[in-house]
């Protein structure tokens, strides 16, 4: 019983469709072309914030994986490029406290992979936003956590067509692996691939999972960002497109 209330009562998500369904149902119960219009969105609405349509929707793009180590070791991949997601402008010192949680995932899985491949493997980070050079905030935290280890960052490119130019100059073979969330893997791959370049794929941050629980019914606004980051990608992808 507790469970629930911990999962229901601090849950403003849940509280306000809850709401807008009883007042929907209460106020255009008279009007049948207003009922069905607003019992609609109430349905939508709901089925944004849970996992169902978000697990449908972010299905499709988080397909790839990556590839069995010993197969990179044996292909001696040395170069790992970890595509920057966003941050946040502040003035704590620490470079990770500027981080998105996408970016921190990107980051450490980077990480991960680069440490598992040897200290010769080289990181490269990059990407940046408007007035924030979070691909640099990346290589100050390689440099410290890993001093021993090579690493290049850049914070010019703004967008994902933009990485495969702005780290030419780092890049010293057309094999590559490349550290993005799951859900943008598939135009980063595409991007890179137009660019000549053979990238490897290794996902993180993956939003989808297979085993579902009673809390994944439940309205929440982490589902309802699930659906918004799925939802802007398909749309990047259709006007990749068309730019490229």
């Amino acid at each position: 019983m507790l469970t629930l209330i911990k999962a229901f009562v601090p849950n403003i998500v849940f509280i306000l469709w809850f709401v807008f369904s009883i007042l929907t149902i209460y106020y255009s119960w008279s009007n049948k072309k207003h009922r069905y219009i607003f019992i609609s969105a109430s349905i939508l609405f709901y089925l944004m914030t849970t996992r169902p349509l978000n697990q449908v929707m972010m299905g499709p793009l988080e397909q790839y994986q990556l590839p069995p180590i010993d197969s990179l070791e044996k292909l001696e991949v040395k170069q790992v490029v970890i595509l920057t997601g966003g941050g946040y402008e502040n003035t704590l010192k620490l470079s990770s406290s500027k981080l998105s949680p996408g970016t921190r995932a990107r980051l450490l899985g980077g990480l991960e992979l680069a440490s598992r491949l040897g200290d010769d493997c080289t990181i490269i980070c990059t990407g940046g936003m408007p007035g924030l050079p979070v691909g640099e905030y990346l290589g100050q935290i390689v440099e410290v956590v890993q001093p021993e280890r090579t690493v290049y960052a850049e914070a010019e490119a703004m967008r994902t067509i933009e990485h495969p130019q702005r780290i030419e100059e780092f890049l010293t073979d057309s094999t590559l692996i490349l550290v993005t969330s799951a859900f943008h893997m598939p135009r980063s791959m595409r991007v890179f691939r137009d660019a000549g370049y053979n990238p490897i794929p290794c996902p993180v941050d993956y939003k989808t999972k297979e085993l579902w629980e009673w809390r994944d019914f439940i309205p929440s606004i982490d589902f309802l960002y699930v659906f918004q980051s799925a939802y802007t990608e398909y749309l990047k992808t259709i006007l990749y497109w068309f730019e490229r």
